[in-house]
């Protein structure tokens, strides 16, 4: 396990599971962090409050995300949208850099969807959805050049 502090990131650790299951976990607690993932693992990122940018591997990666961004790379990566809980609005970006398929589980009910549109930026179209949370805050999910 890896424990640090620094001006950059208050707190953070990483455990490296045992070699056969071959993947890391990233949780980064408070404040604004950047995480890259190990190219030959599995990586897990755990939210903290604050605003985090991911960075996944070759492998199937998992981000879970209240804000910040997450950038998944080989591999079929699992997106989990949490609900936020901080008391101001949050918006998270999801960019795939491969052409495989992947996974993206909004823990939000229909009726939390407020809005759904497609933005056109140059020759590429992002996908903007408005969630409401919990604590009467939004959510604005972005996939990043959704369609090209």
């Amino acid at each position: 396990m890896l424990l640090g502090r620094s001006e950059l990131c208050a707190s953070f650790s990483a455990f490296l599971k045992p070699k056969e299951d071959s993947s890391a976990v990233f949780d980064l607690g408070g404040g604004n962090d950047k995480a890259t993932g190990y190219l030959n693992k599995k990586n897990h990122f755990f939210p903290g409050t604050g605003n985090k940018q991911y960075q996944g591997g070759h492998f199937a990666d998992i981000f879970n995300l209240e804000s910040g961004q997450a950038t998944g790379s080989k591999g079929r990566d699992t997106f989990n949208i949490l609900n936020h809980s901080q008391p101001k609005d949050a918006k998270v970006i999801i960019v795939e850099e491969s052409n495989e398929c992947s996974d993206i589980y909004l823990h939000y009910t229909l009726r939390d969807i407020e809005s759904i549109r497609l933005d056109e930026r140059g020759n590429e179209y992002d996908l903007n959805i408005l969630l409401k949370n919990a604590n009467t805050t939004y959510t604005t999910l972005i996939l990043r050049s959704l369609y090209r």
